[in-house]
């Protein structure tokens, strides 16, 4: 046990040293452990071997109001309750045996809670709830190449998030990492590091719908940084089961990518990348393998000629016996003329087998683009033509084809179209993009067949957000084998106003012609234009764009979409940010005798609104709209969030209210709910 003096001084272990006149000079320190020696300070010392500073203290009162009422096919319930509750919290860090071999820092918030519960029928009860909450986390071997961090975290508490509403979540995840420096521990002249990883989640969400989630997650990740290779491991395995409104999904996923650079030449430089990738999925119905290998070269000849050559190879197995092998090559050049004239030129080609068939094609593209500034601001002007030449060779006697991880965004007021045609609608899958999400449709997504083809857009009460990239998995209904050629046209021009406005405008044509073989249900004759004009300024910030498809296989539709941001002070203390857009799908042609293909309309908006009254007392305020319609669904997501805090010192006080009207409706389903919260805190910070 230190002695009391030495204990409450705060200098150095070798200055609280008193020496004797003529006595031998005490042995220095070595600076390496003076480096490693904690500060004194105050706390609870055990020995030698375990410290922990005095923990910090806060207490808390609650009270909670919330009304909830719920409709569903025209039967309806509500729940009513008042809780009151009480909060310690304590905090505090420390060390156990030194401070390089053990740190720690704990938060602890139990809560105890009294609850009165009331139904729409009149059923009434009162109970005593108690509430864990916990934050801990601990770190082995700071110092050394070698460190294990671990972690274990629980939270109950009501949320809130724009265009999602009020809602109540419970998460309880715990988990660690290791960190490798082999670079000292090996000590080697390069820059090598590893991390292994893994955690463990278990949450559950209380919104318009209800989600529940378990997963595990592994990951492990390595990198090499030399003068000139770089390599990079990233592999991660996840477990995750989903329930959302009794509907079960798991999903396995297992994904691995090696990136690659390396710099062959410094005073010209010669850049070779690739990307080696490797992801197995289980889903519901499905299991997905895939690995794609991906080299590149690119080459600065001058300072304005460069080359760029690239080699793939994909390779897909859907259920253990679909598979395909893809193999594709491109090689282009680019030249720039007069610093303003862009010219790229290129081919690619690309062959692919597949358990029913095979194809082949090559695909030559020239590419300009200009651009010059001008007295009133800057023009660009581009241009791009491809010949597609493709022959096939299928046998009819296995008519579907698996497509795996095609690439789309979803929108809450533009329709995204699958690539194919003849699409088995049963068989679309919509995951995240790593593939650890499995989304479910009609309340993550809808799909509506459009002739041949099959448009998706993502809805507002959903997982997934407006703009979100997403991954779809389906079968197709491939054609007879024939050879055909599409060549497609693009041209763009874009000009920039005083540096704040800036309109563009595209066009493109493809056109398809058979060559030989039988031709295909659908033949491909498509033009679209679009057009979008942008106004910018350090407040505003204001966009409407439109497009029109003129397509063989879906007829004539446009799209539009009006977007206004603005971000305003229109006081000192006082800040304003206020967002809405308009937007509509509209088919012009209607098959005969079908059913009629659906327009949509989605607009809605956000405000948010922070006001500091005083120095002490604040106001804020959040809002949104969201409206979805159409003939297949209808769906409305409106809430407000609006708090009132005072703070002084260490104390703090905040009202707080919300409000969420949520509703949806289809030909099978018919839900609402209107919610209404209220909760008043009084909190002493810890100290």
């Amino acid at each position: 046990m230190p002695s009391i003096a030495l204990a409450q001084t705060n200098l150095p272990a070798e200055q609280s040293i008193k020496t004797v006149p003529f006595s031998p000079i005490p042995k220095a320190t070595p600076s390496w452990q003076l480096s490693f020696r904690p500060k004194e300070r105050q706390g609870i010392r055990l020995g030698k071997y375990f410290f922990m500073s005095i923990p910090e203290i806060g207490v808390g009162l609650k009270y909670e109001f919330q009304d909830e009422t719920r409709s569903n096919n025209d039967v309806e319930t509500s729940e009513l309750y008042h809780r009151f509750a009480e909060k310690i919290g304590f905090r505090a860090d420390g060390w156990w045996y030194h401070p390089a071999f053990f740190t720690f820092s704990a938060t602890l918030e139990p809560e105890l809670s009294q609850v009165y519960e009331e139904d729409s029928v009149g059923n009434t009860a009162r109970s005593n709830l108690f509430t864990p909450d916990y934050l801990l986390s601990a770190t082995f071997l700071d110092s050394k190449p070698y460190t294990l961090n671990l972690h274990a975290n629980r939270r109950e508490m009501p949320s809130w998030a724009a265009y999602k509403g009020g809602f109540e979540t419970r998460i309880h995840d715990f988990g660690g990492d290791i960190d490798l420096d082999i670079q000292k521990l090996l000590k080697t002249s390069g820059l090598y590091s590893a991390n292994l990883g893994y955690s463990h989640t278990d949450s559950a969400t209380k919104g318009f719908y209800i989600h529940e989630e378990i997963s595990d997650n592994f990951s492990l990740n390595l990198k090499q940084q030399g003068n000139k290779l770089k390599t990079e491991l990233e592999s991660f395995f996840t477990d995750r089961e989903r329930t959302t409104e009794d509907i079960k999904s798991r999903t396995k996923t297992f994904d691995t990518k090696l990136f690659n650079n390396y710099q062959i030449r410094q005073n010209n430089p010669i850049r070779l990348g690739g990307v080696w990738s490797y992801r197995y999925q289980e889903l519901d119905t499905l299991d997905l393998e895939t690995f794609r290998l991906n080299e590149n070269l690119n080459w600065r000849h001058r300072r304005n000629l460069t080359s760029f050559y690239q080699f793939n190879y994909d390779y897909h197995e859907t259920n253990g016996s679909d598979e395909s092998n893809i193999v594709s090559l491109e090689g282009r050049v680019q030249h720039l003329l007069f610093e303003n004239l862009t010219t790229t030129a290129g081919t690619q080609t690309y062959y692919g087998a597949y358990s029913n068939g095979q194809e082949a094609a090559v695909d030559p593209y020239l590419h300009l683009l200009y651009s010059r500034p001008t007295p009133i601001g800057s023009l660009s002007l581009g241009s791009r033509w491809n010949y597609l030449l493709t022959t096939r060779d299928y046998d009819n006697s296995q008519s579907f084809v698996s497509v795996q991880n095609e690439p789309h965004i979803l929108s809450f007021s533009q329709d995204s179209f699958l690539k194919n045609y003849n699409v088995a609608i049963g068989s679309i899958i919509v995951t995240n993009t790593a593939g650890t999400i499995q989304y479910i449709e009609g309340i993550d997504y809808q799909v509506e067949l459009i002739a041949n083809y099959v448009s998706i857009r993502s809805l507002s009460l959903g997982d997934i957000n407006n703009g979100q990239a997403v991954l779809v998995h389906y079968l197709y209904q491939q054609d007879s084998e024939y050879d055909d050629s599409i060549f497609s046209q693009h041209y763009t021009f874009a000009f920039t106003f005083f540096r704040n406005t800036t309109l563009q405008l595209s066009h493109s044509r493809a056109k398809q012609y058979i060559i030989s073989g039988t031709p295909p249900n659908v033949r491909r004759d498509d033009n679209i234009s679009k057009a979008s004009i942008q106004h910018r300024m350090s407040w505003s910030d204001t966009r409407f764009e439109v497009a029109t498809f003129d397509r063989a296989s879906a007829g004539e539709y446009q799209t539009w979409q009006f977007t206004q941001r603005f971000d305003i002070h229109p006081l000192r203390r006082l800040n304003l940010s206020l967002a809405g857009y308009y937007g509509e799908t509209h088919y012009n042609d209607q098959p005969i005798g079908d059913t009629p293909w659906v327009d949509s309309e989605s607009y809605g908006g956000a405000l948010t609104a922070n006001w500091r009254l005083t120095r002490r007392l604040a106001l804020s305020m959040e809002g949104f709209t969201n409206i979805q319609e159409s003939e297949i669904e209808k769906t409305k997501n409106t809430g407000l969030q609006a708090g009132l805090s005072f703070t002084y010192r260490l104390w703090s006080a905040k009202l707080t209210y919300q409000l969420s009207d949520q509703s949806t409706q289809n030909d099978t389903n018919d839900s609402s709910r209107l919610r209404n919260f209220i909760r008043f805190d009084i909190v002493r910070l810890y100290w």
